[in-house]
């Protein structure tokens, strides 16, 4: 969502500029081109292009708003960029820059940056000369530490440091209140280093991917926050400040060490998307069924027990939880790894043999294999102890293997339309005298 967002904003700022005289104006997409009738080009595309180095004559550009400049392996901006002074946005991601150049301070005009995936490692003290700036994203490089400057961009609404080294942010990053959108992802933090409650226009926060134990008490007064993303922190208990942002449509708490979820949740009342997977948690309270908006509840990897599965099932709508993690695709369970995989669904796969790979993915509770062309399952499926159902139906089965009594947690095997007959039948009742098994 927020991906359409801003592509859609950046051509409308396009098209806005565009629109001010378009007979005399030019959209180019080779600087070569564009350096014949430098005057008319208002916007320039030239990314992908694999350039090392942008020609200086690009400073001939005098009206150029937008410049685009992603995925090429440019590594520095000549000094002549610093004569577009009525630049709007420049994009520069995925290239090879280290740095982000002093050139751009004196470009008043300029509104957004997007530096993304480089190997920026410092920001110049002069990017607090941008006082226009109202979108700067810099994630994917290797900054650890931010100037105090940064702290004069009033203007920026946009903020995106993801994916570096940081583990604290200035003192003075309090006084960019118009801050909407903060991603901090991926970094090292343990605590943000200044009052978050001070930026009060905060509507989305991304903290995934670093090392909070706890929140600030502050946090609760970010009144305006609509998506709040805690995943995988060293959270040891819910944050009780979130209870207060009861404007949250969207709270990820997955990948921490919660084992109990307040009954103050009912709170968040236009929570949309809470996901607590791959947690602790053995139960939810009973007020949450009162999150009436709720249309994505996601619990896979937590400590349910089989009734309090069914209490689940009770309070919510069978079409927004999510107690399994459900795979359709060998590939894809074994990229997630086999702690990540509770279902793999396999029906209708034109398999001829039991795939052996399944067998990497301990964790599994459920195997679906019907309606295969299977003729031997190996002594090897011993290995998945976590079974509870096993579906081998409208296979080409005449035997199971003695092995298959270590799956002592199975509670229901589906072997109709197989090949067996009435003494392996016997047989493999007596294999597997707790579980339910159709033949």
């Amino acid at each position: 969502m927020r991906k359409i967002f801003l592509t859609a904003l950046f051509c409308l700022i396009a098209l806005q500029s565009f629109a001010t005289d378009p007979l005399e104006q030019i959209h180019a997409t080779d600087l070569k081109e564009a350096l014949k009738t430098p005057e008319l080009i208002y916007k320039l595309d030239i990314n992908s292009q694999h350039f090392d180095k942008l020609d200086p004559n690009i400073g001939k550009l005098t009206n150029l708003k937008h410049l685009n400049l992603n995925d090429n392996e440019i590594e520095s901006l000549p000094d002549e960029i610093g004569e577009l002074k009525v630049l709007v946005s420049i994009l520069m991601n995925s290239n090879k820059l280290t740095r982000l150049s002093t050139t751009l301070e004196g470009l008043k005009s300029l509104k957004w940056i997007q530096a993304s995936h480089n190997q920026i490692s410092y920001l110049p003290s002069t990017i607090g000369n941008l006082q226009g700036l109202e979108l700067l994203y810099l994630a994917h490089n290797k900054l650890d530490t931010l100037p105090i400057e940064i702290s004069s961009l009033n203007k920026l609404k946009e903020i995106d440091l993801s994916y570096n080294f940081l583990r604290g942010l200035p003192l003075e990053f309090e006084k960019l209140t118009q801050i909407e959108f903060l991603n901090l992802s991926g970094n090292k933090l343990e605590e943000f280093g200044f009052q978050i409650g001070k930026l009060e226009n905060l509507s989305w926060l991304y903290l995934k991917d670093n090392l909070f134990k706890k929140l600030p008490t502050d946090i609760a007064k970010l009144k305006k926050i609509k998506e709040l993303d805690l995943s995988n922190n060293k959270l040891e208990s819910f944050p009780e400040e979130v209870l207060a942002l009861t404007n949250l449509e969207m709270l990820n708490l997955s990948n921490n060490l919660i084992d109990q979820i307040p009954s103050e949740i009912v709170r968040l009342e236009n929570l949309r998307i809470l996901n607590v997977q791959d947690n602790r948690i053995s139960k939810l309270p009973q007020s949450m069924n009162k999150l009436t908006k709720l249309q994505d509840l996601q619990l896979e990897g937590n400590l349910f027990t089989e009734n309090e599965q069914k209490n689940i099932v009770k309070m919510f709508h069978a079409s927004i939880i999510k107690l399994h993690r459900v795979y359709t695709s060998l590939k894809q369970a074994l990229e997630a790894g086999a702690e990540k995989v509770d279902v793999l669904y396999l029906n209708h796969n034109d398999l001829n043999s039991f795939p052996a790979d399944i067998l990497e993915l301990s964790e599994l509770e459920e195997l679906w294999l019907g309606n295969n062309n299977i003729t031997i399952i190996p002594p090897e499926i011993r290995r998945l102890k976590e079974l509870t159902k096993l579906d081998l139906s409208h296979n080409k089965l005449n035997k199971l293997p003695n092995d298959i009594r270590h799956l002592t947690k199975l509670k229901k095997l589906d072997l109709t339309n197989n090949k067996f007959k009435d003494d392996e039948k016997a047989r493999i009742k007596n294999l597997l005298p707790e579980a339910e098994i159709v033949f």
